[in-house]
Order: C-alpha cells, then structure tokens, then sequence
C-alpha cells in the first residue's frame, strides 16, 4: 500500500524507506524483550544503530528515554512513521485522505499486534495452574459422570 501512496519521487522514495524501516526498528525493539536470540543480535541501541535500523539521532533519543522510563518504547519509531505520512499529505507527496487514513490504521495494528506480543510475554501462566486445573477437571467429570 505504501508504494502506492507516495509519489515516486526521490522524496517519496525515503520516506516510504524510512516508513518501512521505523516499523522494523519497531518489531525489533519488541522481540529484543520477547525472544533471546533477538536480544542476543542487538544487545544494545548502539548495535541496532550499526545494523543500519536506527539512526545515530535515534538513538540518542532512545537513550535519554531509558533514563526516563524503563517501559518499551516500541512505540516510538511507529510515532515517526505517523509523523512522516502527516508532513507527506502536508506536502502533498500522498494525494488522497483515504490513503492517508489506511496507512495510519495498519500502523495502529501493528502498534496493537506489538503490544499484544509483548502482553502475552509479560503475563506468566505457571504450568501448575494448568496442571491444576486440568486435573480438577478430569475430577469433576468422574465424579458426575
């Protein structure tokens, strides 16, 4: 959809570059707190700077933030992304509100899938729960049946 929306000129081009790359920056600040062998490949903001994902400016943003809030800020590069399709309307790079309105809906899902992910990481269900309660379960229908 993105290709589409802008004009095909260099300005259109690093935008929808850096559109698409500010949702990736976004999926690996995710799965950095979610999965092992991410957190392994980018231990620190400096090694997503060098991957090519953030910019040495972003970078520092990141880091004064961490001194601010220790919540993930997977948020952030989709905030820039909704901030570059703004300026492109403004600039008339995207010639159409409806355009406009569908590239901000997919990044909101993907901002409610991100946190939907991290969600799922961060609530624990011990397996004795389910254990438990399975057990109970297989109990309650021996006894009544």
């Amino acid at each position: 959809m993105i290709s589409i929306s802008l004009l095909q000129d260099e300005t259109g081009r690093l935008m929808r570059r850096n559109i698409v790359r500010y949702a990736i920056l976004a999926y690996v600040i995710t799965l950095q707190r979610v999965s092992l062998r991410v957190k392994r490949r980018f231990p620190s903001w400096q090694h997503v700077v060098d991957s090519g994902l953030m910019l040495e400016s972003e970078r520092k943003v990141f880091e004064k933030m961490d001194g601010k809030s220790p919540m993930s800020k997977y948020w952030m590069p989709l905030v820039w992304a909704t901030n570059i399709i703004n300026r492109a309307r403004k600039e008339g790079l995207i010639t159409s509100d409806h355009i406009v309105q569908t590239l901000l809906v997919e990044l909101s899902d993907i901002r409610r899938r991100l946190g939907g992910l991290i969600g799922y990481d961060t609530v624990c269900v011990p397996l004795v729960y389910t254990q438990a309660s399975s057990c109970l379960l297989m109990l309650y229908i021996a006894c009544f049946v």
